[in-house]
């Protein structure tokens, strides 16, 4: 499977995962088993195709108020030796529980899988990075995220066991991937260092163009013009560019265009 079919699978299952977008299911996911799951916070779906051998978990980010406390909640976990955030790991907790508390086929089918596809927007993206280390996989092919914050710690990111199965998909305007700050000093919840992403990068642009390299001086000049747009403008248009830029629905056309463009 070609990476940009996989991001637009996964797109589409990263939509689907809300509860509030379950109504376009049966349209996203043809051929495939879907089963939801739920527990505490915790809401996605189980999607398995037994013709492909392939399983798709997509965990839903943030939807309520009491998420976005779980986002600030940055203190350090440390799980296989790498720093993790105690939010963002908390939430692949609570997706570990949910999907133990489904029947046994569909666990026996997800575990088997030849291929199993890890997704999620925003919080979701990041418990996604979590939850490949919580969850008995024997095939892990990639984990997709979009636009999700950082999750891991700089100083010990790099022994992440699946960092290079990591598929990061961000719109440039998106301001989520750039939280946790890279470097923090916040007394208890960064004594060191900051925090990071790991793996792949694809920059999907409103244009339809996918890149895949960011140098720092683009990086730079990139906060700063969408720095420069968001606060020229009154806080209610604030309010929704933000939200517009972190749109999963704007996401996921963008992953379709770029998937039929190539």
């Amino acid at each position: 499977m070609r990476t940009l079919d996989a991001i637009a699978l996964a797109a589409d299952f990263a939509t689907v995962a809300y509860p509030s977008q379950r109504s376009a299911l049966d349209s996203f996911s043809p051929g495939f088993t879907v089963v939801p799951f739920h527990a505490g916070i915790a809401d996605g779906l189980i999607g398995v195709s037994k013709r492909e051998r392939l399983a798709i978990l997509a965990i839903a980010g943030s939807d309520e108020s009491l998420d976005w406390i779980r986002n600030s909640h940055a203190k350090v976990h440390l799980h296989h030796d790498v720093g993790r955030h105690q939010g963002f790991f908390d939430h692949a907790l609570e997706v570990r529980e949910a999907v133990h508390q489904l029947s046994g086929d569909i666990r026996r089918d997800l575990y088997s899988a030849d291929r199993v596809i890890l997704t999620g927007h925003s919080q979701g993206g990041a418990a996604a990075i979590h939850a490949a280390d919580l969850l008995p996989f024997d095939h892990v092919s990639s984990i997709i995220t979009f636009g999700a914050p950082r999750t891991l710690r700089v100083e010990n990111a790099y022994r992440y066991e699946h960092v290079d199965k990591v598929i990061r998909c961000v719109r440039p305007g998106d301001i989520v991937p750039d939280v946790p700050l890279r470097v923090a000093e916040w007394f208890q919840y960064a004594p060191v260092g900051g925090w990071a992403h790991v793996g792949a990068n694809y920059w999907f642009h409103e244009d339809g163009r996918v890149t895949t390299e960011e140098s720092a001086t683009w990086q730079y000049w990139r906060r700063i013009r969408r720095a420069a747009r968001y606060w020229i403008q009154p806080w209610s248009q604030r309010r929704e560019q933000a939200v517009r830029d972190h749109d999963m629905q704007i996401y996921r056309q963008l992953a379709i265009a770029a998937r039929y463009a190539v």
